[in-house]
């Protein structure tokens, strides 16, 4: 693995590069969540990156600007520059690796950053893999501020004298700026609300897997033609609270997305 900054010099994108270990003519460029997410997913896109890259299929991970070891403050990480950072993040991928197919993966708010991207139809871009997309962008901040809410009381309720809980019920424009101490800007939360992510499975310029969770996948029959629709293979409760390191490696999952991923390539 090598780890580097891409991009141009006022927009420095953190990557890491995963040779493959055998022959092949496809490569890879996973897309992490947003936010707290990104961390809990850290060790999954890493297990893919080196189970592909066995499978002799050159990986690239990035953090888009904005988040993670990239340049850049949470409060300036927008879809419109994340779409961008994909699209710089392949030009990238596809001179180092010198591969005459690319994949997408991305996970989460990744996975919608993707569907944008592929719009531009760069070029070498042969299928998404998009896992989980938010569907429901309303929804999705919704669920970061109440569980954002419940934390703060759980941890600093009682020692803070903070009734966040109450605060919420009080004012609805309360706790919509940030989640688990990561800021989400306005121009975030209006992209994220704004368009029928649904819909927008439909006209995909590139043929797309999606792997999401089974309850879902009757609400887009007939919405995302251009799409495949996978059934998840386990549940993952991408913003739950959990022990010790707040990573994840949902096995079930990564074996999926791994197999899903190969077969794109090929």
């Amino acid at each position: 693995m090598t780890p580097l900054y891409i991009g141009t010099p006022n927009r420095r994108l953190y990557a890491c590069l995963h040779p493959a270990e055998a022959t092949g003519s496809a490569a890879v460029l996973l897309c992490p969540p947003f936010g707290f997410e990104m961390v809990r997913a850290h060790r999954l896109l890493r297990v893919l990156a080196e189970r592909l890259a066995r499978n002799g299929i050159a990986v690239m991970r990035f953090d888009p600007y904005g988040a993670g070891d990239s340049l850049g403050n949470d409060e300036q990480l927008d879809l419109a520059g994340w779409q961008s950072d994909v699209l710089t993040a392949h030009e990238h991928l596809a001179a180092w690796s010198g591969r005459s197919r690319i994949v997408w993966m991305g996970l989460r708010l990744g996975a919608n950053a993707c569907m944008l991207a592929a719009s531009a139809a760069p070029p070498a871009l042969r299928r998404l893999v998009l896992c989980e997309p938010i569907l429901d962008g309303a929804a999705y901040l919704d669920e970061l501020r109440r569980r954002h809410v419940a934390m703060l009381d759980a941890e600093l309720g009682q020692m803070a004298h903070i009734d966040a809980a109450g605060r919420a019920a009080r004012d609805p424009e309360a706790f919509r700026d940030e989640a688990f101490g990561i800021a989400i800007s306005g121009a975030l939360r209006r992209e994220l609300i704004e368009p029928d992510w649904r819909a927008l499975l439909g006209p995909l310029a590139t043929q797309a897997s999606v792997v999401l969770d089974e309850a879902a996948i009757p609400g887009l029959k007939g919405r995302a033609e251009s799409a495949r629709l996978l059934a998840a293979a386990e549940p993952v409760d991408w913003p739950a609270d959990i022990p010790e390191d707040g990573t994840l490696l949902p096995g079930k999952l990564a074996a999926q997305l791994t197999r899903e991923i190969t077969d794109a390539c090929a």
